[in-house]
């Protein structure tokens, strides 16, 4: 499936449709149309709809469908808001966790942070992840003996910094709330498993640099509950 402009809903088929950084790497979330060097080429939402408005006469002869300027408009202001770029910031950081893949743990060892990268299985919006580990692995000593913690998410130049405390839950309930058959590649065992647990991450600041902007914000906003199906696990 196709990607879309997170800006103007263009479909980016191949790198070439996409934007570029300062550095010439690829922005993969937005077209070279309305991200250029490092930019946005349109500073507001009423901006990109006139954008789009101009495209509208290729528009209706690529879908085949008779839709007047009007209608039209009515139906950007609609779909506009659901892209990326148009989503206040605190919901541009769950669409992001979403999309990242692995995030980093620090758990404190001997002194000294210790970054891991982890799989996230559930999460709630930036507030609240929760990821599996091995329960004789480093990190789970350390966070039995400190429970201080960060979280660094990172994906297409944008970076979410997270501070806040992770708790270790190896009773039955909570690892029944989790347990998936694919996780016997790594606790055999199955939710019996002695090694298998549950690291439960929670977050009090949110630090970001998402798009070009900066700044903290409360991670403790309302979201809706996000699942991982992936299922890949971290034991170290």
């Amino acid at each position: 499936m196709d990607e879309i402009c997170q800006c103007c809903g263009m479909i980016l088929k191949t790198s070439d449709d996409m934007g570029r950084f300062t550095d010439g790497t690829v922005n993969s979330d937005y077209c070279r149309f309305c991200f250029s060097d490092g930019g946005f080429t349109h500073a507001t939402m009423d901006e990109q709809i006139q954008c789009n408005l101009q495209h509208l006469e290729e528009w209706r002869l690529e879908k085949d469908v008779d839709i007047s300027r009007g209608e039209a408009e009515i139906q950007l202001r609609e779909y506009l808001p659901q892209l990326k770029r148009w989503l206040p910031m605190e919901k541009k950081t769950s669409w992001i966790l979403e999309r990242c893949g692995y995030v980093v743990l620090s758990t404190s060892h001997m002194g000294f942070p210790r970054p891991i990268a982890m799989d996230v299985l559930l999460s709630e919006g930036i507030r609240r992840l929760w990821m599996t580990a091995d329960s004789n692995s480093v990190k789970v000593c350390d966070l039995r003996a400190d429970d201080k913690a960060g979280v660094c998410i990172v994906r297409n130049g944008d970076n979410i910094t997270l501070i806040g405390h992770a708790y270790v839950h190896d009773d039955r309930e909570t690892k029944e709330r989790f347990w998936d058959d694919r996780l016997t590649a790594y606790f055999p065992d199955g939710i019996g498993d002695r090694g298998y647990c549950i690291i439960e991450f929670v977050a009090d600041e949110a630090m970001v640099w998402i798009d070009g902007e900066s700044g903290t914000i409360d991670p403790r906003f309302e979201v809706s509950v996000s699942p991982d199906t992936s299922h890949r696990c971290c034991t170290s």
